[in-house]
């Protein structure tokens, strides 16, 4: 891969924020290119692993097996966003298994280039360090939305944090309906069912996969707590 390509790549990616010319000219060579079909495995499920994958374009859902059927989707990674970090650093697998939710392009950076980077660029230990807290984050949003919300609740909040990640009120659905009822840890039909619901108090518009916020206000309002009840007697 020649190096004006992979700066290009790089340069998007967060791992790879600022890190000198010259530490990405030493890892140009190393990058391994891999293009994925939607619903293609990019890992499988207690596969150890031994890189890091930058996703460029397209979209991975980390998704946990069930002997039922019924998969959990766990977490979605986004362009300019990797997997594998957490995999690679505790040298053991993890119980889920990646999957393309959509055409996706990945560049793999090897165990070995990883280490060497490690080694030597305090950048790309600041980035990595960040990038891993920010993902934990994520994942204790995700954790306080299906133990704390309503099934409104949750999709008001998916709703509003996907405007802001893609930048406008109207935006596409990253997944098909019936995975983001998944993601969402609920059916199908109750999304469905909310999405009506929004519609007709005019907070959102829906045309297929296609979404537009009417009223981030109104949505913003319906996480709010319920205010407490004072039951104590004069």
């Amino acid at each position: 891969m020649d190096f004006d390509t992979v700066t290009g790549v790089l340069q998007n990616q967060r791992l790879f924020k600022d890190v000198s010319t010259s530490e990405l000219r030493c890892i140009a060579p190393e990058l391994i290119r891999t293009e994925l079909r939607r619903g293609e495995h990019l890992r499988k499920s207690y596969e150890l692993n031994d890189a890091i994958d930058l996703v460029v374009f397209g979209l991975i859902q980390l998704v946990l097996p069930s002997d039922q059927g019924a998969h959990r989707i766990m977490e979605l990674i986004r362009p300019g966003q990797s997997l594998g970090e957490v995999m690679w650093m505790r040298s053991k697998p993890l119980p889920f298994c990646a999957v393309a939710a959509e055409p996706t392009l990945i560049y793999r950076l090897p165990a070995s280039t990883v280490s060497w980077l490690m080694r030597t660029s305090l950048t790309f230990n600041r980035n990595l360090a960040e990038g891993l807290a920010d993902r934990m984050a994520g994942l204790m949003h995700n954790i306080e939305r299906l133990s704390m919300q309503n099934a409104t609740q949750r999709v008001a909040d998916y709703l509003l944090q996907s405007a802001e990640m893609q930048g406008s009120d109207r935006f596409r659905l990253e997944l098909k309906k019936h995975l983001t009822a998944s993601f969402l840890d609920i059916s199908a039909e109750t999304l469905s069912r909310v999405f009506h619901h929004l519609m007709r108090d005019r907070m959102i518009q829906v045309n297929g996969s296609e979404i537009a916020i009417l009223s981030k206000e109104g949505l913003a309002r319906l996480l709010q707590p319920a205010p407490m009840q004072n039951t104590m007697r004069a």
